[in-house]
């Protein structure tokens, strides 16, 4: 974060772990406008379709599939 320009309009973090964004993002660096994650791996193990998603892992990870929003501030 040392060499973000804080008069940059947007910024952008990837990160590989969901529960980095929760962890670290939210508190300590609130000029970071949108998060993209990799994956928890869900234990490689889940169902889905067009209606209903399910995995063990949400039951260790409160984002672990999906778009999670928070503090949202539109710039469009």
């Amino acid at each position: 974060m040392s060499k973000v320009d804080p008069s940059s309009p947007i910024n952008f973090l990837l990160s590989h772990d969901p529960s980095h964004w929760r962890a670290e993002v939210l508190p300590k660096y609130p000029m970071i406008d949108v998060t993209f994650s990799g994956h928890t791996h869900g234990g490689q193990f889940g169902f889905s379709n067009p209606d209903y998603q399910w995995s063990p892992i949400k039951y260790a990870y409160r984002e672990w599939a999906g778009l999670y929003q928070e503090n949202i501030n539109h710039f469009m």
